[in-house]
């Protein structure tokens, strides 16, 4: 999680991205328990579940940092790292 958080963090600054550390960094506490998710799941399994869950949360983080207010997009991304980490510990 750390590699590609630091390398999702690396070509955001290539691509010149807004906020790209607060995406990386809200990315991984979003999908900290992904390996709890697939556990029992086969290893191509895993790894098309990994690349879909990662870029869902790439897009959603980005479309919120888009925002010129960097405290309203704060808000924002705390509400739905919340709402996203209860309902995947349902």
């Amino acid at each position: 999680m750390i590699i590609v958080a630091v390398a999702g963090t690396l070509v955001m600054v290539a691509f010149r991205i807004v906020q790209p550390l607060i995406m990386a960094v809200t990315t991984a506490a979003t999908i900290w328990g992904l390996a709890q998710w697939t556990a029992g799941l086969s290893t191509v399994e895993v790894i098309v579940w990994s690349v879909l869950t990662y870029t869902l949360a790439y897009i959603l983080y980005s479309w919120i940092a888009r925002y010129n207010r960097t405290g309203l997009a704060l808000v924002i991304t705390f509400i739905v790292i919340v709402v996203v980490r209860i309902v995947a510990n349902s």
